[in-house]
């Protein structure tokens, strides 16, 4: 597709070389590179004409072909990136930390696709370069840009920052805030350092889980059998 629009792309730069007849004097009217049918004055006679795209252009300016040669172009880029999204999207509890190497991925990616792009399209400038790129980070983190999905990972990364701390008492003061409750926030804690491979952290939140619960069922046999199926869990997810 990029070999493709390469060999569009020399047939337009042809087609914004050749002079356009003026509709009044037929005298030449320098036209350049247009996107877009637009009116042009001759500067011999004063009369208005309307000249259009060239075929080569207007099949160059085709999103798909011009996208092709930018996509080209930070190829790496976009490979990282949905290795970036895969690896978030695969996180049931993801953190901040989690999100901000997304993003970062995203915003590298999508700007440097509109670097890439901007060269390409003769009406583009700096402007449009930014517009763009803004657009497809939007596009490409929106759902996980939510106030609800900030929330929940700002709630995650305090909590988990708190369990590595070792101050059980602000972990229980943080889950007893909640109001879904103590208990939910526990296991979301325990579910999440786990798959973070912080089996340290999970026992500790098991084990502040079982005395809110007040569970009659014996503490360490507990929580070996919720750490088995946590591990379990991660392994066939």
């Amino acid at each position: 597709r990029a070999d493709a629009a390469r060999a569009l792309h020399k047939l337009a730069v042809q087609e914004w070389s050749l002079p356009q007849s003026c509709s009044g004097c037929a005298k030449a009217l320098r036209v350049g590179a247009i996107t877009q049918t637009c009116d042009f004055k001759c500067p011999a006679c004063g009369a208005r004409s309307r000249v259009e795209p060239g075929p080569a252009t207007r099949a160059y300016l085709d999103d798909s072909r011009l996208g092709a040669l930018a996509e080209e172009a930070v190829l790496d880029d976009l490979v990282a990136l949905e290795e970036a999204r895969r690896r978030y999207t695969g996180w049931m509890h993801p953190l901040d930390e989690d999100y901000a190497a997304f993003e970062e991925v995203a915003k590298t990616t999508w700007t440097r696709w509109a670097e890439a792009f901007a060269p390409l399209h003769p009406a583009w400038d700096e402007a449009n370069a930014r517009r763009e790129s803004a657009r497809r980070i939007d596009e490409t983190l929106g759902p996980w840009r939510s106030d609800a999905a900030r929330e929940r990972r700002g709630l995650l990364s305090r909590g988990v920052a708190l369990v590595r701390s070792g101050n059980q008492r602000d972990v229980m003061d943080l889950a007893n805030a909640q109001q879904r409750g103590a208990v939910r926030l526990l296991e979301d804690l325990a579910n999440c350092l786990h798959e973070h491979e912080d089996r340290g952290g999970a026992w500790q939140c098991l084990a502040l889980l079982h005395h809110v619960s007040r569970m009659t069922e014996d503490r360490d046999a507990w929580m070996r059998r919720r750490i088995a199926e946590l591990d379990e869990a991660l392994r066939t997810r």
